[in-house]
């Protein structure tokens, strides 16, 4: 016989399970899922930019913009794109000009935020935020933890370690997210604005 068609043979064997003479333990095949992995958003080391994974591949968007970007769903995948205009409220321009005219590193919170999250400003001084998405809810979930110290000797008591945290719910909601100067400024916006 064929020393090719031998080995042939002895894997048919090893694969299907028949044939005694098999050495070795016996391999079974079981029945694979195969789930889809959700696509996510993750911002650089620096809060900068905003990266859309999704499918092998991450999509940059500047939060300097001055429009903005937008993130939203499309049938529970994370969807972004760019803005083509600055939504804005009457009520909101006020503040928004305060926050524009703002020096760099002039605000001492982490996270501040409307009573109804429609206005959320994170600071990026020092801070470093994460993404989170969960797909079954449809909420992208914002985690900020502040700089941590080393320290070297024994004596000296450990920093305490403190996150915010700020989740929207993008069900009904698209969020505008931008940076201005040391603020990651977040608004969410009813999907008929």
């Amino acid at each position: 016989m064929n020393p090719l068609r031998r080995i042939i043979d002895w894997l048919r064997q090893l694969l299907s399970g028949s044939g005694g003479s098999v050495p070795g333990p016996q391999l079974q095949i079981t029945k694979q899922f195969v789930y889809t992995m959700v696509n996510n958003i993750c911002l650089s080391t620096d809060m900068k930019i905003l990266y859309l994974i999704d499918d092998g591949r991450a999509i940059a968007f500047p939060l300097d913009e001055r429009k903005g970007i937008l993130i939203g769903t499309l049938k529970g995948q994370l969807s972004v794109a760019t803005a083509f205009e600055l939504p804005t409220a009457p009520h909101e321009s006020a503040d928004l000009e305060e926050l524009t005219s703002s020096r760099s590193g002039a605000t001492n919170l982490v996270m501040s935020a409307s009573s109804d999250k429609r206005q959320v400003k994170l600071s990026t001084a020092k801070t470093a935020w994460s993404a989170v998405f969960h797909p079954t809810r449809l909420t992208l979930s914002l985690v900020g933890a502040t700089e941590v110290e080393i320290r070297s000797r024994e004596d000296e008591r450990p920093t305490e370690y403190k996150a915010e945290a700020v989740s929207f719910d993008l069900r009904d909601n698209v969020m505008n997210i931008r940076r201005i100067g040391d603020v990651i400024l977040i608004r969410t916006l009813s999907r008929e604005d």
